[in-house]
C-alpha cells in the first residue's frame, strides 16, 4: 500500500526537477526594414474578405509575405486596396524584422503605393 504513494511523488518529483530554466522566448529586439514589394497574387474578393501576396520586387528569393483583410485594417497605407488589381504597381513596406529572441518573425508597419 506504501508504494503506491510513491509513484504520485515520484512523478511530481521528475516534473518539479527536470523542468529546463532556460526558456524560449525572453525580450525581442526588432530592426525596421523597408522593402519594394509587389502584390503577385489576390486570393478573394478584394471588396470583402481576401488574402495579398507579396514579393519582394526584382528578388530570386521564394520568400512571400501574405496579408488578409483582418490585418490589412491595421497596416497604414495610402492607397485603397483595389490597387492590388494593377500587377504593375509596386509598394514599399516598412516591416519590423526580428533580430534576437522568438517572438513574431516580422510586423508590416505599413505600405505605400509608390
Amino acid at each position: 500500500m506504501k508504494k503506491l504513494y510513491l509513484y504520485p511523488l515520484l512523478c511530481i518529483a521528475l516534473l518539479c526537477f527536470n523542468c529546463k530554466k532556460d526558456k524560449v522566448g525572453g525580450a525581442c529586439e526588432y530592426v525596421s526594414v523597408d522593402k519594394e514589394m509587389v502584390a503577385t497574387f489576390v486570393d478573394g474578393n478584394l471588396n470583402g474578405d481576401y488574402t495579398v501576396s507579396f514579393q519582394q520586387k526584382n528578388s530570386t528569393s521564394d520568400e512571400v509575405y501574405r496579408i488578409n483583410t483582418k490585418e490589412m485594417k491595421k497596416i497604414l497605407r495610402n492607397f485603397d486596396v483595389n490597387a492590388f488589381n494593377n500587377k504593375s504597381n509596386v509598394y514599399n513596406m516598412t516591416f519590423e524584422e526580428i533580430s534576437k529572441g522568438t517572438c513574431v518573425p516580422f510586423v508590416i508597419k505599413n505600405i505605400k503605393l509608390n
